[in-house]
């Protein structure tokens, strides 16, 4: 993928959240049930002698914050959540006020930095279905790697949309000249997905193949990092995400 076709992509993300944002979050309310299988590894991990820092990356409307509030002690928790789009942000910082809670904006995807502070737990939900290609893909999870403490936990997802029967009439080709950006330099699994009756509303999604996940894990091994547990769950059909939890 070049570069000019890279920043469209992110742009085109960018005015999704933008124009669709509020009413994106009106379907992001409710936790996910793997969440439940995600809760278990942190609570092992809870020091005795501190808080648990965890950092949300793509925390959109703070939802994850809220199940944690919710499962684990209150006063043993440190949240810090970035994301990109303002609006989702405002949402969260305005609910969580008055909770233990940072939400910051930062572009996620092309200007993810190494952060000062080490975190137990880095969770990535809805994220890596938004990173444009391949190569960058790989540098992203060497990076997001890099702020983890000693036995930290890293949980991510990947999005399983091209094998759900409700997402393939979403499923939009750029040969429909709607979208200013040209099929011969996407990679395979690149798709654009509509946004409930909105018109002219599209996002980017990268569907993964099982070689491109396992190039991701590998990628991780090489940090240090073991995998806990890789399973399916959420959607009606129980299998909408893939979770993967691995820890050093």
């Amino acid at each position: 993928m070049n570069s000019r076709t890279f920043r469209e992509i992110i742009q085109l993300n960018k005015d999704f959240y933008d124009r669709a944002g509020e009413e994106f979050s009106k379907t992001r309310q409710s936790a996910w049930p793997g969440w439940g299988r995600v809760i278990k590894p942190v609570e092992q991990i809870l020091p005795r002698n501190r808080k648990t820092s965890i950092l949300d990356i793509g925390c959109g409307n703070g939802r994850f914050y809220e199940y944690l509030a919710e499962k684990t002690p209150k006063d043993r928790i440190s949240y810090r959540g970035v994301d990109s789009s303002q609006r989702l942000l405002l949402e969260a910082k305005n609910k969580y006020k008055n909770m233990d809670a940072r939400f910051e904006e930062m572009d996620v995807i092309t200007k993810f930095p190494e952060f000062a502070e080490y975190y137990d737990v880095i969770v990535i939900f809805g994220v890596a279905h938004h990173i444009p290609s391949s190569k960058y893909r790989e540098k992203w999870f060497n990076v997001v790697t890099h702020n983890l403490q000693k036995n930290g936990i890293l949980v991510f997802t990947i999005w399983d949309f091209q094998n759900d029967p409700r997402y393939k009439n979403s499923i939009q080709s750029v040969k429909t000249n709607i979208i200013n950006i040209n099929s011969k330099d996407l990679e395979n699994g690149d798709f654009f997905l509509g946004w409930q009756n909105i018109k002219n509303v599209y996002r980017y999604c990268h569907s993964y193949s099982e070689d491109e996940i396992s190039e991701i894990l590998s990628i991780l091994q090489k940090n240090g990092m073991k995998s806990v547990e890789d399973f399916y769950s959420d959607g009606r059909s129980g299998r909408l995400n893939r979770y993967f939890i691995c820890q050093f």
